[in-house]
């Protein structure tokens, strides 16, 4: 092969070579952008993934929030109600301890403390000397030793007790107890203070003033101004004991 022939088939080649470089280099710069291209898609979509994965996080973690709120409302309800409930319960126990305390009281016989005796002698000392009989409603031991301790009061105020009978002996249902003034029988509710008309002026004051100073001590009593035939002597404030009232 002469030299010429040898000189073309190295041009060739050459030629083949730069053509196979520039193919090649093609070729690379045609992966190299592929890969660059998938590489962004494949950043893309990690990033669409990630975008999700904290939405759906963030749905998630809303919805526990609006569930935790929904039951701490539905606990504070639930509280309120409980409180309500013990506050009806503190109310309704009240009321029934003052109902029982009333119905004691109802059913506590009536009584002078040794106390209330004497703020009612304070009251009455001044009225000394005024007469006074007594009566208690028959059959009724209640009434009768409540009235016991009414008598004893006045007598310590320095009223003066006599018996439950006209002058003249009419004729009257009483009790007797040894060394104490004949008790009428007779009486209805509380205690019923009586004077005779002819004899308000005098009596008024006296009998006004022990009505007034029974009441201040929770005791219910009465005046009145009456022309009782029940009632023998004229010249005294009648005390009338009855049945306690329920």
């Amino acid at each position: 092969m002469d030299i010429a022939t040898k000189v073309g088939w190295a041009n060739e080649v050459r030629v083949w070579g730069l053509l196979a470089t520039a193919i090649i280099g093609a070729i690379s710069w045609a992966a190299a952008l592929t890969h660059s291209r998938w590489q962004s898609e494949l950043s893309a979509e990690n990033a669409k993934i990630a975008q999700a994965k904290e939405r759906a996080s963030n749905e998630k973690i809303a919805r526990l929030v609006a569930r935790s709120d929904d039951a701490r409302a539905k606990l504070a309800i639930a509280e309120e109600g409980i409180a309500k409930a013990n506050e009806s319960a503190a109310q309704a126990n009240a009321r029934a301890a003052e109902a029982q305390l009333a119905l004691e009281k109802l059913k506590a016989p009536r009584l002078l403390s040794d106390e209330q005796m004497s703020r009612l002698v304070e009251k009455l000392k001044k009225f000394g000397g005024t007469k006074f009989d007594a009566a208690a409603i028959p059959g009724d031991p209640e009434a009768i030793i409540f009235l016991s301790h009414i008598t004893a009061t006045l007598e310590r105020a320095g009223w003066v007790w006599v018996d439950w009978a006209a002058p003249e002996g009419q004729l009257s249902l009483t009790y007797s107890f040894h060394g104490k003034p004949a008790i009428g029988q007779l009486g209805f509710f509380g205690v019923a203070l009586q004077i005779k008309p002819a004899h308000n002026v005098v009596l008024s004051g006296p009998a006004d003033a022990l009505g007034l100073a029974l009441v201040a001590e929770g005791v219910e009593a009465t005046l009145d101004v009456v022309d009782n035939v029940s009632v023998p002597n004229a010249e005294t404030v009648h005390v009338i004991v009855g049945k306690k009232r329920q």
